[in-house]
């Protein structure tokens, strides 16, 4: 994959746009968000029996209270590990279990069995109406729900990071659904 230019200056613009949205609401509105983001997440979860999710890295919306509550409720947590190559795959996850530095700083859990979650919880950079998303640029989510497509995928973001429109490439994999703070998406 390689990436568009025009993308690669969006993803910028978007990235700069959600770093002063996070800055303008501080740390109670970054937490009154999250506890939207999560009211807005939690009963699209029930009865899943293993979700995946992320460790938010640079200003992404944080799914961890999500996934602390779903596992409460009795699923299973899963979350990704990404090799040097760009293949990235779910391994199972508990909440007491640490994380160590992964590909690009992310958290990562320790090598474990993969496991193939039933729904999955996906970063955004940016996305539209029509359920496409941008992400980092490297299309690991893309090849992951492209090899796995039984599942649900759910992208994850904030109300600012939507855009009119984004322009597919032949390896996109739309979103089942976008959740934001402020409302849930359904193409």
């Amino acid at each position: 994959m390689t990436d568009d230019p025009d993308k690669a200056t969006l993803r910028r613009r978007l990235r700069a746009g959600r770093s002063a949205h996070r800055a303008s609401l501080g740390p109670d509105g970054i937490a009154a968000a999250t506890r939207a983001l999560t009211d807005r997440l939690l009963p699209l979860l029930v009865r899943t029996a293993m979700v995946g999710g992320y460790v938010p890295h640079r200003g992404e919306a944080d799914v961890l209270p999500v996934l602390l509550e779903t596992h409460r409720r009795g699923s299973g947590l899963a979350l990704p590990r990404t090799d040097g190559g760009g293949r990235m795959r779910f391994v199972g996850w508990h909440p007491d279990a640490a994380l160590g530095p992964g590909f690009a700083g992310i958290g990562e859990p320790a090598e474990a069995a993969e496991v193939v979650p039933g729904l999955l919880l996906v970063p955004l950079v940016g996305f539209d109406r029509a359920g496409r998303r941008l992400g980092q640029g490297a299309g690991c989510y893309d090849r992951w729900l492209a090899a796995h497509p039984g599942g649900r995928a759910i992208g994850v973001g904030w109300s600012v990071q939507e855009v009119a429109a984004l322009a597919p490439d032949p390896w996109d994999v739309a979103l089942d659904m976008i959740v934001t703070e402020a409302e849930t998406i359904v193409p």
